[in-house]
């Protein structure tokens, strides 16, 4: 689970697709889902969110992204303005438990999530997310 938000001073956002990290180089079931809004009080649930995207990919192994191909892909926007009415929401899942998650060292945020800008563009921040096991 991941939060987008746009910058203050941003337009809309069009997110066309999405990478994921796995070390397997099997092909895997993927569904990516999202929301408006942030993720925080969805956990574990599909309810409020919708999919866009759902198949069967090759795993691109370790030290490489996974891209969700676009013909699987729904492209969502995300409005601009940031804060609240500016964040997206995205859960990808996986068919086998070949997900990985970067986990933040012990204190760094004290599993605080949302709260840590993990990588960014001039239009788009991206925050620290959780991760869901099942």
């Amino acid at each position: 689970l991941v939060n987008m938000r746009t910058k203050e001073d941003s337009p809309v956002v069009l997110i066309q697709g999405l990478e994921f990290y796995t070390e397997t180089t099997d092909r895997v079931g993927v569904e990516v889902w999202t929301k408006l809004g942030s993720f925080e009080g969805f956990e574990g649930t599909y309810d409020g969110w919708d999919m866009i995207a759902s198949g069967l990919v090759k795993g691109a192994g370790y030290g490489r992204y996974t891209s969700i191909p676009t013909e699987l892909f729904t492209p969502v926007s995300i409005p601009g303005g940031g804060g609240d009415k500016g964040t997206r929401a995205f859960y990808i899942t996986l068919n086998t438990k070949d997900l990985v998650f970067k986990l933040e060292s012990r204190g760094v945020n004290d599993g605080a999530t949302d709260t840590k800008v993990v990588a960014s563009s001039p239009d788009l921040e991206i925050y620290n997310g959780k991760a869901v096991l099942s």
